[in-house]
């Protein structure tokens, strides 16, 4: 129950996180990532799109809860150590950006999937942080598997799956996406190599049929010749 309290707090925390930075961005008229000048997002807007968004985030703690509660003991607390934590981290975040970047890339160019499940999404086309969890909720479960697989194989691994793996790479990993789904200029991204910015999801909004495909890294894009702009992360 301690695991499911830690993992589900910190996915509440996360959600609060991007709904204060949100109704903040809409109250100080912030203009969203690749918005046109004067059209900026409104609470009308956002209230018309949350009940969606309060589904996705139930769904998803729902869901980690009932694992970590179903089998505590492949789940401990004990710390891991700071090199473990960091390669299994490191580890479930290059195999979850793999997953997304062909399954995103393959949801914008398969015009039938585009149309029934992603371009829900890009109705938000320069959308404010909360609003990378309004996805049609096949998108996140389909995603989830990369990321799921790797937990799973931790935690089928001699002494388990430290919770605190779970925690961190779920906090980083959502904190990421709040960032990049935010006004570039109030965003907080330091000047890293290789990791996606607020600019490179801005563009991929405001031309969504062009590129820029991956979220936590940038390499896939270059790798498979999807890249398109420049942002800060100096690639």
């Amino acid at each position: 129950m301690i695991a499911a309290a830690i993992v589900g707090g910190l996915q509440l925390f996360t959600a609060a996180v991007g709904l204060a930075a949100s109704v903040w961005m809409i109250r100080r008229g912030e203009p969203a990532n690749g918005r046109a000048a004067g059209s900026t997002p409104t609470m009308a807007v956002l209230r018309a799109r949350l009940p969606l968004i309060a589904a996705n985030l139930g769904m998803m703690w729902t869901s980690s809860v009932i694992a970590l509660t179903r089998m505590p003991d492949r789940f401990p607390l004990a710390w891991p150590g700071a090199f473990t934590w960091a390669w299994q981290v490191l580890a479930i975040f290059l195999v979850e950006d793999a997953c997304f970047y062909v399954w995103h890339r393959f949801l914008h160019r398969n015009k039938e999937m585009y149309r029934r499940i992603h371009r829900i999404h890009h109705q938000a086309w320069a959308p404010l942080p909360i609003e990378y969890i309004y996805v049609h909720p096949v998108e996140w479960m389909v995603g989830a598997a990369g990321p799921s697989l790797v937990l799973g194989a931790y935690a089928l691994s001699p002494g388990g799956c430290s919770v605190w793996v779970i925690g961190g790479s779920l906090l980083l990993r959502q904190l990421h996406e709040l960032n990049i789904h935010a006004t570039s200029h109030i965003a907080a991204h330091p000047p890293i190599p290789l990791i996606g910015t607020p600019e490179d999801h801005a563009l991929h909004h405001a031309k969504p049929t062009l590129g820029q495909y991956g979220s936590i890294f940038g390499v896939w894009d270059r790798v498979f010749g999807t890249r398109i702009g420049v942002g800060r992360s100096g690639r």
